[in-house]
């Protein structure tokens, strides 16, 4: 004659029943570190060839380059190449001539271009640093910079430094240009160290000729930041925690906890715990790769695997989960675009606890203008507490369940918690509150109706 629903609250579910022209990017100044661009091709050449074909990046600048050869035959530049020949570890792009780029007339040119990802414009690096390994015996470079409005910046004291042990190098006074005497070094005392601190640097020009011999020259120390990683937990039904993370191939592997404030709300989990505020993860070594465990959750929660993905930066799923174990290959994690920005999200759901629900009446049968009276048992067989659930009922045709009371009764077992109050019209409607079920709680409802059909 009549129907009745629970539905839980909380914790439980019932179970049965553009980028713009001069946009400001940072180059040396990296949030998660940063790391060699160049270094994944030493000894490999034509430089532009290999760095224009690849996603080689200073800052989150993508770098293109050409070299020319400016009043002589093509032939001129006879070495360009990526490698350390000049400084160990230091990998750069190294430039030389045949001995025929002698004079101010004719030289070198090469050309370092900042270039949004997708190489549609320009997209300026900030506080810009590199060294130039090499000038000796004869060998000149001037270093024209340009601002982000293609302006270019006269060099001053402060944005060039020597070798603190020596060196043989000196600024041509009023120019941007750097020139050595005749004389072989293999060492730091051919360096020069440029900071261009402060400043958005749109491309950089190298001018080079050597008036004595044939000779080389090395741009290294370029950077480009460690791509990221931006990890997010997502809990279903309520919120809780606290659940640890173990990671590999990032600023932070161990340590990493997160709890969540509400249901579908989700929380970043931080990833570096010495800087104040909640960090993003970087990635140590591009285009190698991360992976994530979850090794920490409460007792009962599961993770949801249809919802635990990671993507990168154009939306794009990446990688794949096993176990609680998240892999992303180390082609996802290079300097790639979109792709250097990764997202993950873990999606864990509550424990689910069985809620029972019984109703049984008497007398039965009943008949006209008798009290049919209803006896609702609503049990929590766990394994987890429940908070909230809603009880609903529906009278049956024919009955006024008004009469004789216009409210029900309950009595609460087991640490279970009554409604509050048990009008009804309430119960008949959008259902009474159950604040609190613990595990083998119940609470008894009862319900009296007078039948007024006829013909019982």
């Amino acid at each position: 004659m009549k129907t009745c629903t629970v539905r839980q609250g909380m914790a439980a579910a019932v179970m049965g029943v553009l980028l713009l022209v001069g946009a400001t990017a940072r180059a040396q100044t990296c949030p998660t570190g940063s790391t060699n661009p160049l270094a994944p091709y030493d000894n490999q050449g034509p430089s532009q060839t290999i760095i224009n074909a690849n996603n080689v990046y200073v800052g989150n600048s993508r770098l293109q380059v050409t070299h020319a050869v400016v009043g002589g035959a093509a032939g001129i530049l006879n070495t360009n190449i990526i490698d350390n020949d000049h400084i160990d570890a230091d990998v750069g792009v190294r430039i030389g001539h045949n001995g025929n780029a002698d004079s101010a007339t004719r030289y070198i040119l090469s050309t370092y271009s900042f270039r949004s990802p997708d190489l549609a414009q320009a997209l300026p690096v900030s506080n810009l640093t590199f060294r130039i390994h090499d000038l000796d015996a004869g060998d000149n470079v001037t270093v024209n910079a340009y601002d982000q409005s293609g302006g270019l910046i006269a060099i001053t004291t402060s944005m060039y430094s020597f070798n603190p042990g020596g060196t043989i190098i000196t600024r041509v006074s009023g120019t941007n240009r750097f020139s050595s005497p005749n004389t072989n070094v293999d060492d730091l005392r051919g360096t020069v160290y440029l900071d261009f601190s402060g400043l958005q640097i749109s491309r950089v020009e190298l001018v080079y000729y050597d008036v004595n011999a044939t000779g080389t020259y090395t741009v290294a120390d370029l950077k480009a930041c460690n791509p990221t990683l931006t990890l997010r937990k997502t809990t279903q039904l309520l919120a809780g925690g606290p659940f640890g993370f173990t990671l590999t191939n990032t600023s932070r592997n161990t340590g990493a906890t997160v709890t969540t404030s509400a249901a579908n709300a989700p929380e970043q989990v931080d990833g570096n715990a010495g800087t104040t505020g909640v960090q993003v993860f970087g990635i140590t070594a591009p285009n190698t790769a991360v992976t994530i465990n979850e090794t920490g959750l409460p007792t009962g929660w599961m993770l949801v695997p249809a919802a635990t993905t990671c993507t990168n930066a154009g939306g794009a799923t990446i990688g794949t989960l096993s176990g609680t174990t998240y892999t992303i290959p180390g082609g996802a994690t290079g300097h790639t675009f979109p792709g250097a920005a990764i997202t993950c999200t873990y999606t864990n759901i509550a424990p689910r606890s069985e809620v029972q629900v019984t109703k049984t009446v008497a007398p039965s049968p009943v008949v006209t203008g008798q009290v049919a009276t209803y006896t609702i048992v609503v049990r929590n067989n766990g394994p987890q507490a429940v908070s909230n659930a809603v009880l609903a009922d529906v009278a049956g045709a024919g009955q006024n369940c008004s009469v004789p009371s216009t409210t029900a009764t309950c009595v609460a077992a087991g640490g279970a918690t009554c409604p509050a109050s048990l009008p009804v019209a309430t119960l008949l409607a959008g259902g009474v509150t159950i604040p609190s079920l613990p595990l083998n709680g119940q609470v008894i409802v009862t319900l009296q109706c007078t039948v007024t059909a006829t013909g019982f």
